[in-house]
């Protein structure tokens, strides 16, 4: 007697997470200043103005902390980021679901776009503490020529967001069964 027995789709976690961030990145680029600066730059932009104690100008996202200027722009939004993040737990949400009945395809949704707000939350508090973290950065590169100072400003933020994309994969990696020696 046999039975079925439901298989599910297979890929190795990041080719799909690099697909999956090209979409959502892609989607990310075609959303407006109207809705992209509020939903991802408004509120770093106040927790790292209130971090340094200043006022937050708006409509510009502008504050000045420690002598250096800091204005929010749509590019320190951390688009690449949440794509990122997204994609890795819309992934791992992926791994995890069990789509043989109603029930697992529910909780599949539900995870789905659970991994999707803590993409965005997570991406809100990496891009407030790297707006924090640029502020002394920015200090210490005057002492750099010129020429240096946009790949400073560049590599301090990759640093961040690449560190906390790394520890945001190690958090969600799901232990692989160990095979028994003989």
């Amino acid at each position: 007697m046999s039975t079925l027995r439901h298989t599910s789709f297979s890929c190795p976690p990041a080719f799909a997470v690099v697909v999956a961030a090209l979409v959502i990145g892609f989607a990310m680029d075609r959303l407006p200043d109207a809705v992209f600066m509020p939903l991802f730059c408004r509120l770093p932009a106040r927790i790292a103005a209130g971090y340094y104690g200043a006022p937050l100008s708006t409509p510009d996202l502008a504050f000045c902390a420690r002598g250096v200027g800091v204005t929010v722009a749509r590019g320190c939004g951390g688009a690449g980021f949440f794509a990122l993040c997204a994609a890795l737990l819309a992934t791992r949400a992926w791994e995890r679901g069990d789509f043989a009945t109603l029930r697992g395809r529910l909780q599949a949704a539900g995870a789905f776009a659970g991994a999707f707000v803590a993409a965005w939350l997570a991406t809100l508090s990496v891009n407030a503490m790297r707006i924090v973290f640029i502020v002394p950065v920015t200090a210490a590169a005057r002492l750099a020529p010129e020429s240096l100072r946009a790949g400073i400003h560049m590599a301090a933020g990759m640093a961040v967001f690449m560190s906390a994309f790394a520890a945001l994969w190690v958090f969600t990696e799901r232990p692989r069964p160990r095979k028994a020696s003989i």
